[in-house]
């Protein structure tokens, strides 16, 4: 006998309508006369996509996709071939009340030519009823589908809650008015009530761990503002086509003109962040000493300001319109191939050279203060002052490092619990001590009046001496290697800092404050170039 259906294979017809189909329309012919219909779109709905399953499933490039199976495996399991669904359109409303957070509720509406049926292996094993004078096949277990036949060539499936809401829908509401006059066209169409989804977004994120004070240093405020969009938008509209070349089109609407403005400042602040991160990531991956790689990173400086340019939303009114092309998606893939050169390190362990550790790390603090108006603190502190992780943990979402930082509390110790295991995660941008990958190399040196001597008030304003004449940090030597989230200092001696600094080296590779690196050698140095070059308003004149 076999058992009830799991809520695993019940979804099987599901995912390959959304998983599957969805990226393959891509691929498709011109839209033609395809419209979306609304007609069973509710008025509570916040979220209705709508994909043309048989026109990508007749696309000839597919021929070699076994059609033959999914059309086999679903009239054995449903009555019917997924592969002749016409239209196929996906409805989710909020959970409801807003202050009980849950899963959203969905349906999804299944139009066809003409029916085929609605028997088979799954659909047997459910109980049969009635909703509104509708056969409707019942999930027997919480969460599983079930499916409502409307008429012969149209069925439902979803949850039961949203079924006699989608038979009585009357054509109103914010989704159903985008529906019949969209802004945007192709065989994937998306489109989002943000004032419905805003109580959800609020739960979402007061549930998170986002603390932002002055003692736990906050996401990046180029990503943060992001989480204002909610408050600025009404409702997001999304179309995949395609004619001649790959287009696919994004159009936020704003509350009004000057929320438009301002959600374009947004967008376009997150999208320099996120440039500026993909440059630092290939330059820390990639040796600046080889002439194939070092033009890498031209290619991902002009690819970036690519993006920039083609991706900075088209503000008209209270309406932004970002359109994407074929050579915009395809240049990630080109980047990720390019920045794999020379590279054997496994994923996510490229292997940087020491100049490359200490080239982003400058280029982290120089993101950081661009994003905060200041530079980075030395540590992060609790209430009263006493230090709990490494300044270095702050650059952590500027060095692709996002995973680790959100991970973190930052209001406990960098050895707590809590924080140890993430603490011992190698971080090879701070560099990897040859006998402990988990300690940090890159250190920041505390000396009176340079940059690490004040709590992160200070910016680049403040340098008078220079950001080239201004050391930022250096790879220290045997035996000050340190864990990286550790907020203990490394202080150097006042009257003989070059022993602190050198220890038994002859050289040692030192990153100033505008990025550039120095070799900086012992026999050519003295205690007084060494001050000069560790404070930052001196006002010393140093002697090459």
């Amino acid at each position: 006998m076999r058992s009830t259906p799991s809520l695993v294979r019940m979804a099987i017809v599901i995912a390959f309508v959304i998983a599957f189909v969805q990226p393959l329309a891509a691929q498709l012919p011109g839209r033609g006369d395809d419209q979306p219909s609304p007609e069973f779109v509710p008025s509570s709905a916040f979220v209705a996509a709508v994909l043309f399953p048989k026109k990508i499933a007749s696309n000839p490039s597919l021929k070699l996709f076994p059609m033959e199976v999914v059309t086999a495996w679903g009239k054995k399991e449903f009555g019917f071939d997924p592969l002749l669904i016409l239209q196929a359109t996906w409805i989710m409303e909020p959970p409801k009340p807003p202050g009980e957070f849950g899963r959203p509720s969905w349906a999804a509406v299944l139009s066809f030519e003409k029916m085929q049926g609605l028997t088979g292996g799954m659909i047997d094993q459910l109980e049969k009823k009635t909703i509104a004078g509708k056969t409707v096949f019942s999930g027997l277990k919480q969460g599983t589908p079930s499916f409502l036949v409307f008429d012969e060539s149209t069925i439902i499936v979803g949850e039961e809650t949203l079924f006699e809401k989608l038979l009585v829908a009357d054509g109103t509401g914010k989704l159903v008015e985008l529906f019949k006059h969209p802004n945007v066209k192709g065989q994937t169409l998306v489109t989002v009530d943000v004032v419905a989804m805003r109580p959800l977004i609020e739960e979402l994120l007061n549930s998170s761990d986002w603390v932002e004070n002055e003692k736990s240093a906050p996401l990046p405020p180029a990503m943060a503002d992001l989480k204002l969009l909610p408050n600025l938008l009404e409702s997001i509209e999304f179309g995949l086509n395609i004619e001649n070349t790959f287009e696919s089109t994004l159009v936020l609407h704003a509350t009004d003109s000057e929320a438009a403005k301002r959600a374009g400042d947004i967008v376009v602040k997150a999208m320099e962040f996120g440039a500026q991160a993909l440059v630092g990531q290939l330059s820390t991956s990639l040796d600046l000493n080889d002439p194939v790689e070092a033009a890498t990173i031209q290619y991902a400086e002009r690819m970036a300001i690519k993006y920039q340019s083609n991706l900075t939303p088209i503000v008209t009114g209270s309406q932004l319109k970002i359109t994407l092309h074929e050579e915009i998606l395809t240049a990630p893939f080109l980047a990720s191939l390019l920045g794999s050169i020379g590279s054997n390190a496994g994923p996510g362990q490229a292997a940087l050279t020491s100049e490359g550790q200490l080239r982003q790390t400058a280029l982290a603090i120089h993101n950081y203060e661009s994003a905060y108006g200041k530079l980075p603190p030395h540590s992060i502190d609790d209430n009263n002052g006493k230090p709990l992780l490494s300044g270095r943990v702050t650059l952590l979402p500027f060095i692709g490092q996002d995973a680790i930082y959100n991970s973190l509390k930052l209001d406990e110790p960098w050895n707590s619990t809590h924080n140890l295991p993430f603490s011992q995660i190698a971080v090879p941008v701070f560099g990897l001590d040859a006998t402990n990958n988990n300690l940090a190399t890159v250190r920041f040196p505390v000396y009176p009046n340079s940059i690490w001597d004040a709590d992160g008030g200070r910016n680049f304003r403040d340098v008078t001496d220079g950001l080239s004449n201004t050391v930022v940090a250096f790879h220290a030597p045997p035996g000050e290697s340190i864990e990286w989230s550790d907020p203990a200092p490394w202080t150097l001696s006042r009257t003989d800092p070059m022993a602190d600094v050198f220890g038994t080296r002859d050289e040692v590779l030192a990153v100033m404050l505008d990025g550039s690196t120095r070799v900086l050698k012992k026999s050519d140095m003295t205690n007084e170039k060494l001050k000069a070059l560790l404070t930052i308003s001196g006002g010393e004149v140093i002697q090459e």
